[in-house]
């Protein structure tokens, strides 16, 4: 991940910062307008922001989320620390069977739901592939193929 500031005041100014802590500590007087790119492996995210220094201490927080990221992107998130939602992952044996729901054996239709499950819109059908995600065990066995075009 890189973040990049430019400052379109009198003078270009750019500022690339390509491994973390992403801070940046200046000194100056003024207040002004700059765009913040954030570099991630698919895209660019640009965040506009005031800066400003009229107080001796400033914070201004912009969150970007990212629903269901990419590996490349989680892999370069992990380099700098840990990654929301890792801990949904298979829990350890000990917690599963302790916290484990009862399963009751029932008959699926695969036939009715592959129809249900091609009719979702995009959002919805991310949200079932997340829910099967949070609530895979270490029995369950899923394969994410984004590449196949005949879903």
């Amino acid at each position: 991940m890189a973040l990049t500031l430019r400052n379109w005041n009198w003078l270009l100014t750019i500022l690339a910062i390509k491994s973390p802590p992403f801070r940046i500590e200046e000194e100056g007087w003024g207040e002004f307008d700059m765009q913040i790119v954030l570099s991630a492996p698919d895209k660019d995210h640009s965040i506009t922001h005031d800066l400003n220094f009229q107080s001796s201490k400033y914070e201004s927080k912009h969150v970007i989320t990212f629903k269901n990221p990419k590996p490349p992107l989680l892999a370069q998130l992990r380099e700098s620390g840990p990654v929301p939602g890792d801990e949904n992952g298979v829990k350890k044996r000990g917690q599963e069977e302790s916290k484990k729901k009862k399963r009751v054996d029932k008959n699926v239709d695969m036939e009715k739901l592959a129809d249900g499950l091609q009719k979702l819109g995009e959002d919805d059908l991310l949200q079932v592939v997340q829910m099967v995600h949070d609530n895979k065990s270490s029995d369950s066995y899923t394969k994410n193929d984004i590449e196949r075009k005949d879903i």
